[in-house]
């Protein structure tokens, strides 16, 4: 309570004040609220997490859940790919930019290179606010290792049974 609740509840009654952190909180009732919803960048900067929540979440949940479903059944190798998925969700954040940067880069990127091979120019990924938006989502959902252990975990604990019934129904 002491460190997360009281800090939240804190914060939420200070939106309603204007504080230059110099004496007390000055009473400013909804007008802070008001400010925000007249910047012009506010209903962009929704939008933008409104695009990227509809594009990464289903995308993250389908991937997750179909790589779980591959790495399911034990296979020769399987225990080495389930680590090969897993490894982004624990490599540095720094890293993970730095690699990320290499591969979107629009002069010498990975990805550029590869599409020059086929004939296609590749477009100016990061800097580009028609493309920003799908590599940002691809980004997000190269670390789908997570999703992927817990559905793994899941199927992993269904009792062998129903796989039996299902089969005795056609399924």
């Amino acid at each position: 309570l002491l460190f997360q609740v009281a800090p939240v509840g804190a914060s939420f009654a200070l939106s309603f004040a204007e504080w230059k952190l110099v004496g007390p909180p000055e009473w400013v009732g909804l007008d802070n609220y008001e400010a925000v919803a007249k910047d012009p960048l506010f209903t962009k900067t929704v939008r933008n997490t409104v695009d990227f929540a509809l594009g990464s979440v289903p995308l993250n949940l389908a991937v997750g859940f179909g790589l779980a479903y591959l790495l399911h059944k034990w296979r020769r190798g399987s225990l080495l790919f389930r680590t090969i998925f897993f490894l982004p969700v624990v490599v540095s954040g720094v890293a993970v930019t730095l690699l990320w940067g290499w591969l979107f880069n629009s002069q010498y990127g990975l990805i550029n290179q590869t599409l020059a091979l086929v004939g296609i120019h590749g477009p100016a990924w990061l800097q580009d606010a028609k493309w920003a938006m799908p590599a940002l989502i691809l980004m997000n959902v190269w670390s789908v290792g997570g999703n992927m252990l817990i559905y793994l975990a899941a199927l992993q604990r269904l009792p062998r049974e129903l796989y039996d019934a299902i089969a005795l129904d056609g399924a």
